[in-house]
């Protein structure tokens, strides 16, 4: 403060005005010391955020790749698929050829053998 007052009658105008002054100064370097501190916190969390940002949108692509891989092998399931369709087709087709083929074999034995 402007300085000791003894008595009451002692204050003074410029006292008074010193004193507000004085006053004005601590509440200004006290916001001054918030605003810097703000500004640390706000850097610090800016990296952080800036960092999960960054881990977030590398996530992001690799859940795309990896559906979009997905999507590639559930095509490629689809195709293996029709293909085991097809060779059942074909097989059955075979055992059925060679089904014929044994019966008349045997029927051909059986005449021989007088069965």
């Amino acid at each position: 403060m402007g300085g000791k007052i003894k008595n009451k009658k002692e204050l003074t105008l410029s006292d008074i005005a010193g004193s507000i002054s004085d006053l004005a100064g601590a509440v200004k370097n006290g916001f001054d010391e918030v605003y810097e501190r703000m500004d640390g916190v706000e850097s610090r969390l800016g990296g952080r955020i800036d960092g999960l940002e960054n881990r977030l949108a590398k996530n992001e692509d690799g859940l795309y790749n990896l559906c979009k891989q997905v999507g590639n092998l559930t095509g490629e399931v689809n195709k293996i698929k029709v293909g085991q369709e097809e060779l059942k087709d074909i097989v059955s087709g075979i055992y059925h050829v060679e089904i014929r083929d044994l019966k008349s074999r045997v029927e051909v034995l059986e005449k021989k053998a007088g069965i």
